[in-house]
């Protein structure tokens, strides 16, 4: 939809814009009921989409310091639907993203610790990471 491609945009603006944009967010109340309601509509048309695009939606929202119910919602789900599958998640490009998301905004703290260190004992196995450190 054209919301979700304005707040990707939005979320990949330099820091002085996304600060900018996080204030008007912030400061005006009807911008903020607006912003979400859009994502309430988002978060539901994406109910059933793959975990990368929610992710990405969910990593927009922390570039953006925007933690609204529909983003907290957003991030929730995706947490208890990930759970059970962490170790092939944590292999995924986006995943990354999505446990900086979590962190960023202060949500599902434990589940950001493990996604992390699932994420480097994953992409760096034991032996990567002692002969980088012999080296």
């Amino acid at each position: 939809t054209a919301f979700l491609r304005l707040w990707g945009a939005l979320a990949e603006l330099p820091s002085e814009g996304r600060d900018a944009v996080k204030a008007h967010i912030h400061r005006l109340k009807p911008l903020r009921t607006a912003v979400e309601e859009r994502l309430v509509d988002a978060v539901d048309h994406l109910s059933d989409a793959d975990p990368r695009t929610r992710s990405l939606l969910a990593y927009a929202c922390a570039r953006l310091g925007y933690d609204g119910a529909a983003a907290c919602q957003l991030l929730a789900t995706l947490c208890g639907e990930l759970q059970m599958s962490m170790r092939s998640a944590a292999q995924e490009p986006w995943w990354p993203l999505y446990v900086w998301s979590l962190a960023e905004l202060g949500l599902e703290l434990d589940f950001a610790r493990e996604g992390a260190e699932t994420f480097i004992q994953e992409r760096y196995n034991g032996d990567e990471v002692t002969a980088s450190v012999d080296e």
